[in-house]
């Protein structure tokens, strides 16, 4: 779980931080991509943290 969450945390800073320059017809240098990558990051990490936090409410199923 300390890996999976240290590599959203890296997602995350990749994500926000500021873009690295790229050339003209990079895919970095369309908005749309970093706005889907966000997107995908939004749906994937809530996922994530409640599978993984499925041993704490896992009891109240049972």
């Amino acid at each position: 779980m300390a890996g999976a969450l240290a590599f959203f945390g890296f997602a995350f800073y990749r994500l926000y931080s500021k873009p690295e320059a790229c050339n003209a017809g990079e895919a970095c240098a369309a908005p749309a991509v970093r706005r889907r990558q966000r997107v995908m990051f939004w749906t994937v990490a809530p996922g994530a943290v409640a599978l993984m936090a499925f041993p704490l409410y896992a009891p109240l199923f049972y």
